[in-house]
């Protein structure tokens, strides 16, 4: 994944949500991300010694993006989770949280 349109393309795969109009709108799942990007300056500070946590908006859909190598996965996690966490229904919350385990999981590197 070299864009944020890939991790967005990759987002709506999983969510099954790939034909317009979008369940989840592209501004909630870079919010997602950003936050996922927040949450792992917390968790994991030793990736971002050398430069700023990125922060992207709907404008950076189509450019490179700077996400620390070999954790692309885990930011798909916390965007699919995070958009899911806003959903009604029991078992969405509970699939949220699988997600978002899932990143802290990759994050730490704990099995």
């Amino acid at each position: 994944m070299k864009t944020i349109q890939d991790l967005l393309t990759a987002s709506r795969a999983l969510l099954q949500d790939q034909m317009e109009p979008y369940r989840y709108p592209t501004a909630d799942l870079i919010m997602g991300l950003n936050l996922g990007l927040t949450e792992a300056y917390r968790l994991r500070p030793d990736m971002f010694v050398r430069r700023e946590v990125p922060f992207f908006t709907i404008a950076d859909i189509l450019n490179s993006h700077t996400l620390p190598q070999g954790y692309q996965s885990a930011f798909l996690y916390y965007m699919i989770g995070h958009v899911q966490l806003r959903d009604a229904e029991d078992t969405q919350d509970a699939r949220a949280g699988v997600f978002i385990n899932k990143f802290t999981t990759q994050l730490l590197g704990m099995a």
